[in-house]
């Protein structure tokens, strides 16, 4: 029953998915887009998706993560159904689990490595990738309990079994046609994105080039201020007045 929560939880995770690529594109080809994940120094979604910890063979994680939630959702859809049935269905579920486990674990290192580079090499955390972390660590929480045996019997479990249970074939075969069309996406998204913010730029120059042009003519037409001119005094205006000597007391 609760692998029918998990179906939720990774819709979620490829909503998040799908945002951070689109940011990205945008990042790369918009210099003055600003995210609303850039929240400060601490929390910005910006450095994480423009450093280069942000690929894997030069497609961006948010894009391999896409396919990598579908085939998590196949798998659970797999384990739910095949559970009503037989105990040979029964067992084909339990295998559908351990590869939601198997996977689910994979994925949490793998975020946990990414934390350690955002803190200690980022200095910062991306909100919507601490969510995808989540997604991650819900799966690997709930196909443990969905198995309910101990870490011990799902190792012995994972012992030469992993390669040979049913939805394998069936697995590999859904992620590698999802990731296809996820990159299809990520490819037309990338055209699109750089079309629109071409056209951004070029109505940004325009719009400039008319405001400096305005300028540039009201300097031009501005009408000078006349000073007014200090009436010029006469030469004898100029003249400082003469002193009258000083009388003085004649003794008679």
């Amino acid at each position: 029953r609760i692998l029918a929560f998990m179906i939720p939880i990774l819709i979620a995770g490829i909503g998040l998915a799908v945002h951070l690529a689109l940011m990205k594109l945008w990042l790369m080809h918009e210099p003055t887009y600003q995210s609303g994940c850039n929240l400060g120094e601490g929390l910005n979604c910006e450095v994480n998706q423009m450093s280069e910890y942000s690929t894997v063979m030069g497609v961006p994680i948010s894009v391999w993560a896409i396919p990598t939630y579908l085939l998590l959702m196949f798998l659970a859809a797999f384990a739910i159904l095949k559970n009503r049935g037989d105990e040979q269905e029964v067992e084909q579920s339990r295998n559908a689990i351990d590869l939601l486990l198997f996977i689910g674990m994979g994925s949490t290192l793998y975020s946990a490595y990414l934390a350690y580079v955002s803190y200690f090499v980022l200095e910062t955390f991306c909100p919507y990738c601490m969510g995808m972390y989540a997604v991650h660590l819900a799966v690997m929480l709930m196909s443990f309990y969905a198995l309910n045996m101990t870490p011990k019997r799902i190792f012995e479990r994972y012992q030469g079994h992993i390669s040979n249970i049913q939805p394998v074939p069936q697995a590999a075969l859904v992620f590698a046609l999802t990731f296809a069309a996820a990159f299809v996406w990520y490819s037309r998204a990338d055209e699109n994105i750089q079309k629109e913010a071409a056209q951004n730029i070029a109505i940004r120059d325009e719009a400039q080039k008319k405001e400096l042009k305005k300028q540039f003519f009201e300097q031009k037409v501005a009408p000078k201020t006349e000073s007014k001119a200090l009436p010029k005094e006469t030469g004898a205006q100029a003249q400082p007045p003469k002193k009258s000597p000083p009388k003085t007391n004649e003794v008679k």
